[in-house]
């Protein structure tokens, strides 16, 4: 019983690893790259509207380049996290992924080109008509993603609480017999130092009564320590 506890023990330890590692961490990991995307987005938005900005090509590579960049290495290692404990059908959605932030890659490129080129009214219309629909698209797919993480997290908190619960029974069950075992030795004991003690009584007894027999010997089988300074 108690290699059984020690087992679920560890199982235990192990999906509280997982639901760290491949849970909570992933889903960081994909919370910040939706964010990252955000804010490439509004980063490209305030370039094509705001043509005063100081030195454009610095705002434009810091903070619609940089984030939409984070976008893509964040799900990078939200992938490495998680990938394995997906179903094979999941699996396939990260290529899609990849391929909707290669497609809105291309947009930004276009756009921060009709920007330097101060084509702002055209950069208006691609970025209502093309990007902001490209960019919903991988916002989906990353809102697909998050709904998997936490369909994965309540599986692995189900699991972590039946083996919480295994391990509770076995528990009980464990200290359960500890407590017969305890009282069956208690039981076995008792009637040794009882019968001992019958024979003491009984033989002192015979010593006190008027035809005492002095020759009797007090059979000490099994009581040589309590009898060692009698």
């Amino acid at each position: 019983t108690n290699m059984f506890i020690y087992n679920n023990l560890l199982n235990i330890k192990s999906s509280l690893k997982t639901l760290n590692d491949s849970s909570f961490k992933s889903i960081t990991l994909l919370l910040e790259a939706d964010r990252d995307a955000y804010q490439s987005s509004v980063s490209m938005l305030r370039a094509i509207n705001n043509n005063q900005l100081k030195d454009l090509d610095k705002f434009i590579q810091d903070n619609v380049l940089a984030n939409l960049k984070q976008t893509v290495d964040r799900f990078n290692k939200f992938q490495k996290l998680i990938e394995n404990h997906l179903l094979a059908s999941d699996q396939k959605k990260f290529k899609d992924f990849y391929k909707l932030h290669k497609v809105l890659e291309a947009d930004t490129i276009k756009l921060i080109g009709m920007v330097k080129e101060a084509s702002f009214y055209k950069a208006k219309k691609y970025y209502a008509k093309n990007y902001q629909t490209n960019f919903d698209n991988m916002r989906d797919m990353i809102d697909i993603f998050t709904d998997i993480s936490y369909k994965n997290i309540n599986d692995e908190y189900v699991e972590m609480q039946q083996v919480l619960g295994s391990s509770e029974k076995s528990f009980i069950i464990s200290a359960l017999f500890s407590i017969l075992l305890a009282i069956f030795f208690s039981i076995v004991l008792g009637r040794a130092v009882g019968k001992s003690t019958f024979l003491i009584n009984e033989k002192f007894e015979n010593l006190a009564g008027a035809e005492a027999d002095l020759s009797i010997r007090l059979s000490k089988d099994g009581l040589e320590k309590e009898f060692a300074n009698v």
